[in-house]
């Protein structure tokens, strides 16, 4: 059956199903990226599996509906997430659910789903994150915190001229070096500018957990997330870290 992809990409959109391996191509029979990108699906199982997607396919005009699926169906759910809101407005005003988000992040992967679950947390949220990104049209949110300037500059200090000793006096010996002070080793804190996952807390603004967030997990976060959502990822990370 003709299967049609909701979501039309310049180049089309190719989807890989195993058991039986197979590889589709969404794209629009008459060239013009505007018209329905379509696909013969011609595995039954690929095909339900692909329409379970609501927000992603559906069946292209003229097409008959599958039967329903077995109630005894044993496919493997999808890993989801923990971090990420139960839905989304994408571009268009439309909404995606959360279930409808991983299973097109886990498409875009092209991963199999023993592979997709055997990610680790933040490489499965940066694939679902990328997918709802092109979702609401390239936007993301950039939370990074930049240093600031105070407008104080290091006053650069001027060499010292050193006049040449006369014939029948002696060099000044040169001074002792000054003992080194020995400065104790203290773990940074968010007070001065270091980051402790450790003491992430409700008390703290967006900002400065997304700072956090950044620097512990690599990546900014999604600007959907919430202070919650921020803090359970945070802690996570770190809690891996530990280990």
């Amino acid at each position: 059956m003709k299967i049609e992809s909701i979501i039309k990409r310049k180049k089309g959109t190719v989807v890989e199903m195993d058991a039986p391996k197979r590889k589709y191509h969404f794209v629009p029979e008459s060239g013009q990226l505007t018209d329905p990108h379509v696909c013969e699906v011609d595995v039954e199982s690929h095909a339900a599996a692909l329409l379970r997607i609501r927000d992603g396919y559906r069946l292209a005009e003229g097409e008959t509906p599958p039967p329903p699926a077995d109630d005894d169906d044993d496919t493997e759910e999808l890993a989801g997430s923990t971090v990420h809101s139960a839905s989304y407005t994408i571009k268009g005003g439309d909404t995606v659910e959360l279930s409808d988000l991983i299973a097109m992040a886990w498409e875009d992967s092209g991963l199999s789903v023993e592979a997709w679950n055997k990610l680790v947390d933040q490489e499965r949220y940066a694939y679902i994150d990328a997918t709802l990104n092109e979702l609401q049209g390239g936007i993301h949110g950039d939370t990074t915190i930049p240093p600031e300037d105070d407008g104080n500059k290091p006053e650069t200090q001027q060499p010292e001229t050193t006049q040449p000793p006369a014939d029948n006096q002696q060099p000044n010996p040169p001074a002792a070096p000054a003992p080194q002070e020995q400065v104790s080793e203290q773990k940074p804190t968010l007070a001065d500018g270091g980051i402790d996952p450790k003491t992430v807390s409700d008390e703290m603004t967006r900002d400065q957990l997304a700072a956090v967030f950044t620097k512990v997990i690599g990546r900014n976060p999604s600007r959907q997330m919430n202070k919650t959502d921020l803090i359970a990822a945070i802690r996570s990370a770190s809690a891996d870290g530990d280990d």
